[in-house]
Order: C-alpha cells, then structure tokens, then sequence
C-alpha cells in the first residue's frame, strides 16, 4: 500500500516539475585572429538573445553547441576550447582580440578532431547569471588551439559556419 502511495504522489508531483526546452541561436559571431602571431589561439566571440519565456524561470541546463569548420588537421590533433563571458557590447566591425573578457572561464575542455568537430559546452551557470542575478548578456568569447607543435588557427571566414551551426539549448522551469 505504502508504494501505490509514494507512486501516487510521484504522477501527481510530476507536472509540477516538469520542464520547458527552448533553442535560440546566435545573434552575432566572428572569428578573431592575430594578424602578426599565426601561432595564437583564434577566438570566437558569439552573441545570443534569451527569449522572454525564460525570465524568472528556474535554469535548469543550458549549453551552447558549435561546429568549427574543417581545419584539415590529421584527424588526430587534439584542440582545446575554452569559453570566457564578454565584459561589454561589441560589434562584429568593433571588438578586440583582448581586454573584452572575464578572466575567469566558463568551460574548457579538449576534443580528438578525428572523432568530432562539434562543441558542447555546458553554460549553465552563466545563463543562470543573467536569468536570475540580472548579469549583462554580451556574449562569450572561445578560445580554440590545437595542442601539440602546431601553429593553426580557425579562418576568419569561418564566421558564418560557425553561426550557422551554433545554438543554445535553454531547460527550464
């Protein structure tokens, strides 16, 4: 009896704890590199809107997913990627390389190329920031290198490519 109870009490609790999903996608990117220095790291700085639906709502998960173009690495190259929030407004035409982004990163982490090409960087605490202690939303800015000996970095055309490709998944309830 005690379990048709607990069971009982679960489908009536589950609608109330159920959550909404939405997926926006990037209102600006561009691929920054130093024109001087081919051995930089390239970065991307990416732009996105939350949607209205999502103020004073609990974040549960959010993440940002890109896919970098083919770089024509051996398909073993390990790249690192790490993600840093923008500090103020910025254009495509008018941001730097340097001084726009938090010192702290967001997420970091590295990827085989062979075996994916595509980002998945968990920001949930980031978009909580905004949702919930009403943190400005200018963007975050990725860092992407290949480890090893190797001097490349993502063309500057790529821009498009990778916005095409980005979107933000919101969980919320």
């Amino acid at each position: 009896m005690k379990t048709f109870r607990i069971i009982g009490l679960l489908l009536i609790a589950a609608p109330l704890v159920m959550a909404a999903e939405s997926i926006v996608n990037l209102d600006r990117c561009v691929v920054l590199n130093i024109a001087d220095d081919a051995s930089a790291a390239s970065r991307i700085a990416m732009r996105f809107a939350l949607p209205t639906e999502v103020q004073g709502k609990e974040i549960v998960y959010s993440s940002l997913r890109f896919t970098l173009p083919d770089l024509e690495l051996n398909r073993e190259v390990l790249m690192e990627i790490a993600v840093f929030p923008i500090l103020q407004e910025w254009s495509e035409d008018e941001i730097d390389y340097d001084g726009v982004i938090d010192s702290l990163s967001i997420g970091s982490f590295t990827i085989k190329l062979g075996a994916n090409s595509q980002f998945d960087v968990d920001i949930t605490p980031y978009v909580r920031q905004i949702v919930q202690d009403g943190r400005s939303n200018f963007g975050l800015m990725g860092t992407a290198q290949p480890l090893g000996d190797l001097n490349v970095q993502i063309p500057e055309n790529a821009d498009v490519y990778i916005a095409n490709s980005a979107e933000v998944k919101l969980v919320y309830k």
